[in-house]
Order: C-alpha cells, then structure tokens, then sequence
C-alpha cells in the first residue's frame, strides 16, 4: 500500500514537471509564431542601425536602445528589431558605473505600451567599472545570464520569462525554470527548479 502511494506521488510529480515544459515551450511556440505572423504583414517604413537614448534628471545616460534594423508596422503599432541591444546604466555614490546589456536576435516593441518582447538568444551581461576603466576599454564582468525570450516593460524597467535561465558567473551557475528581472534595482530571481553549482 506505502509502495503503490510512492509510485503515484512520484507519477504525479512527473505529470507536473512535463506540463510545466510543455507550457515552457508552447509559450515560446506562440511568440515565434506571432513574429512570423508580423512578417507576413506590410510594414510602412523601415531604418537602419538606430539609437534611442534615455538621460536621467542629472543629464547622465540612463538607457539606450540599439537596432541593426527596424521595420514599422502601423497597423499593429508594433516595431520589430534585428540584433537589438538594450543598455541601462546606473550611477553609484563611489563613482562605480554598474551596466547591464541585454542582446537578442529580435525584438518586438509594442508602441502603445512600451512593451519588449526580447526573442532567440537573449542575453544580460552585467559590468561594473569607473570612467576610468572605460577609457582603457577595461570593465569587470559580474555575471551573464542567458535565456530564450523575455518581456520588458521599458517603463517600469521590469521583465519576466517562464523559459528556462541560466546565469554565469567566474565561481558559480545556476539554472532554473522561469525569471522576474528588476533592471532598476539590477535584481534577478529564478522561479522554479532552481539548481546551482560550483565552477
């Protein structure tokens, strides 16, 4: 009776982690597909290699955005990035510089709502350095993280993924299942499965 209780808790822990994956990977599936569905659409104007960038109230670089090329899509009020980067600085008391740039193959950005949709390949490499560390061109990587796809709301300067994550750093990995990023505060909390080893 004790074994056959086991082997059903077991099977419905197994259950629960393959719809989990599931729902992982069909929520990536759907993302894909909404890009190509985008594709398929009549774009009014497109640019290349564009810039925005974002002061703080000190006149200080709050953020950037970078696009190799972007294509516009009226009727949607979406914009599609290729090869976007995102760069948000942060200025601390002791003149150390903390920058956090985030990567992908494509970007989707919703107009109405100043919405990101990170897709293929993201990746978050965090520097910290002084002014003098970037004119010898030398920073120190903190960590890096990688995952699949990740929304960020360019507003409140937050995001979240439920793909799988893992961040990097020289001593340490850790992977887990699904992620709550504070760009902000330069915060990071895996979700789900979290798993760490020593390097």
């Amino acid at each position: 009776m004790i074994g056959s209780r086991r082997w059903l808790i077991l099977a419905a822990i197994l259950v629960a982690l393959m719809v989990l994956l599931n729902l992982s990977s069909v929520e990536e599936h759907t993302s894909i597909a909404l890009l190509n569905q985008i594709q398929q659409e009549k774009f009014d104007y497109s640019m290349n290699k564009v810039t925005n960038h974002q002061y703080n109230e000190k006149g200080e670089l709050g953020s950037s955005i970078y696009s190799e090329k972007l294509f516009h899509f009226p009727n949607r009020q979406q914009i599609q990035l290729e090869q976007p980067q995102f760069k948000l600085h942060k200025f601390e008391l002791s003149k150390q510089q903390q920058e956090w740039i985030l990567t992908a193959n494509k970007g989707l950005l919703n107009e109405h709502d100043n919405q990101l949709l990170l897709l293929e390949s993201v990746k978050l490499n965090a520097y910290s350095h002084t002014d003098a560390q970037i004119d010898a061109d030398k920073k120190d990587k903190k960590l890096s993280l990688e995952i699949s796809e990740l929304n960020i709301d360019l507003n409140k300067r937050t995001g979240f993924s439920s793909a799988q994550v893992s961040i990097l750093s020289d001593q340490w990995t850790i992977k887990g299942v699904g992620l709550d990023i504070d760009l902000e505060n330069q915060s990071i909390e895996i979700l789900n499965r979290v798993y760490s080893s020593n390097e």
